[in-house]
């Protein structure tokens, strides 16, 4: 029987008016700056879901980080199904940088790594108004093939407020999970991406669309009814109450 638990992945989208966080999909936005693949990938009303207890940490650590800043989390990718994966393989920029697909990948082979089993997301600090904090590079930026990654965790030829910065948005996140007692693995080669360690997150299956109701699917997305709706809304109120009282 296949490791499959979709009744444990919560859509992100449903904490926004209670929670210090945004939910910006790049990959269903084909003009968005971050959009790497300029191609939309995921339907535009597509949820971003996650794990439910990476969602905890996600949320914890927004509410550490306006406590320290008065910053806001964006959160721009979670739950990353398999056909997803294969499809940002198959698009016209990854056909024409085929060195992002050479080891060590820049992208992971379909049904690979955190994402396609919601235990990685991808996170960004930013203002209220939405104004960006520099980080030093987009999420998701690529290099050329031989350049240095300026997105990694240890590249310290920029400056001291942007190494700060990163810092910041790395320490929250390890705060939240130790409250949690959640193993989260910031990802070295990626200042934005956390999940938890792959022998863990291999556990569970990748999930393919068809093991997902409609409305947790990124691409053959189904609008949730109003049931679905008010049942998550209950959860997440529950999850908020709880992670509050930490």
């Amino acid at each position: 029987m296949t490791n499959i638990w979709p009744a444990k992945l919560i859509p992100l989208n449903i904490f926004e008016s209670i929670a210090n966080i945004r939910i910006d999909s790049i990959y269903a936005q084909p003009d968005h700056y971050e959009n790497i693949f300029k191609e939309p990938l995921y339907h535009p009303d597509a949820l971003l879901s996650l794990d439910v207890e990476m969602a905890k940490v996600v949320l914890l650590a927004a509410d550490i980080l306006k406590a320290a800043k008065g910053w806001r989390l964006r959160v721009t990718d979670g739950l990353r199904p398999i056909e997803a994966q294969a499809a940002m393989r198959e698009t016209k920029v990854v056909k024409e940088h085929l060195y992002w697909l050479e080891e060590p990948q820049m992208l992971s082979n379909p049904g690979q790594g955190g994402h396609p089993r919601g235990f990685a997301v991808d996170v960004a600090p930013e203002l209220p108004d939405g104004t960006p904090i520099d980080m030093g590079t987009k999420v998701d930026e690529m290099f050329e093939a031989g350049a240095e990654n300026r997105a990694a965790r240890d590249y310290t030829k920029i400056s001291p407020e942007i190494i700060g910065n990163r810092a910041l948005l790395e320490a929250v996140m390890q705060q939240a999970a130790t409250k949690l007692d959640f193993p989260l693995f910031p990802l070295p080669q990626e200042w934005w991406d956390y999940r938890i360690p792959a022998d863990l997150s291999n556990q569970r299956d990748a999930f393919s669309e068809k093991h997902l109701p409609g409305y947790l699917r990124v691409m053959d997305y189904r609008p949730p009814t109003s049931a679905d709706i008010a049942a998550m809304e209950k959860d997440a109120q529950k999850i908020m109450e709880d992670l509050r009282k930490l």
